[in-house]
């Protein structure tokens, strides 16, 4: 038993891997006494304290710790060609699409209601 406990830091009766950087451990014990709530990245599949890789505020998303090497993944927003179908078989589909049917349709182009059709 002494030698599992010793893989640990204790701070405030709180147990923290050795691996868990001081300002982890400082993020934590600020949020545990003023009772903030936090949302936390993980660079893995369990809640090991050692393996966070960022700490943001639940409320406003402020960020309150983040590891040198986290970065964000790349977004790409860029116009679809072609209809995607959802694992729900509904169709999403683009204004452009819209457009497009409505000049082939002749329809005047302005305001219009799109309806959800089943298929």
């Amino acid at each position: 038993m002494a030698a599992e406990l010793s893989k640990y830091k204790v701070v405030n009766g709180t147990s923290y891997d050795l691996r868990t950087p001081h300002e982890i451990v400082r993020v934590f014990e600020q949020a545990r006494l003023n009772r903030t709530r936090l949302h936390i990245s993980l660079g893995g599949g369990a809640i090991l304290d050692h393996c966070i890789v960022r700490i943001r505020l639940s409320a406003g998303g402020q960020v309150l710790y983040q590891h040198h090497s986290y970065h964000f993944g790349t977004l790409a927003i860029r116009p679809k060609q072609e209809a995607i179908e959802l694992p729900n078989g509904r169709l999403l589909i683009t204004t452009s699409m819209i457009l497009q049917s409505m000049r082939l349709a002749r329809l005047p182009i302005g305001m219009f209601v799109i309806t959800v059709v089943e298929h």
